[in-house]
């Protein structure tokens, strides 16, 4: 299965969100939507399922993080924001993606989730270590290596 190696961006015109190939990051690239130039300001987290795992993180080549979360946890819905940050900073240099543990149980079982926030590290589309718990940007980008 080819790697999806892409980030999403947001358009600041018409809030479109635009999937923006790896080979593209330093390219301006513009929106599908509106034609308006996009910019790293403008990156998201990508949703990821039970469905698009393989192609989304088993398959990437770029180093990527996965935070798993619920939607009853108030740690998650606050950390949201700097998952968010986050996608932002790493543009360019990692992946930012997010799964939600109780609509995706097969993946959340098979990493063994037992509590959200959980932060899953991948290199080169392998496994590289969970990070557990609502963590510092610096601590995901020394876990990461970018």
């Amino acid at each position: 299965m080819p790697s999806t190696d892409s980030y999403h961006l947001r358009c600041a015109s018409c809030s479109a969100v635009n999937r923006v190939p790896q080979g593209k990051v330093g390219a301006s690239p513009k929106c599908a939507k509106c034609a308006a130039h996009l910019s790293a300001n403008e990156a998201v987290p990508i949703t990821v399922t039970d469905a698009s795992w393989e192609s989304e993180v088993k398959s990437s080549t770029l180093p990527t993080v996965v935070e798993v979360w619920g939607d009853n946890c108030g740690v998650c819905t606050t950390y949201a924001a700097k998952v968010d940050e986050m996608a932002r900073h790493f543009y360019g240099k990692a992946r930012v993606l997010k799964l939600d543990a109780g609509m995706n149980p097969r993946t959340a079982s098979l990493y063994q989730i037992r509590g959200v926030p959980t932060l899953l590290i991948f290199k080169g589309g392998k496994f590289d270590r969970a990070l557990v718990g609502a963590q510092p940007e610096e601590v995901v980008r020394g876990a990461l290596g970018v």
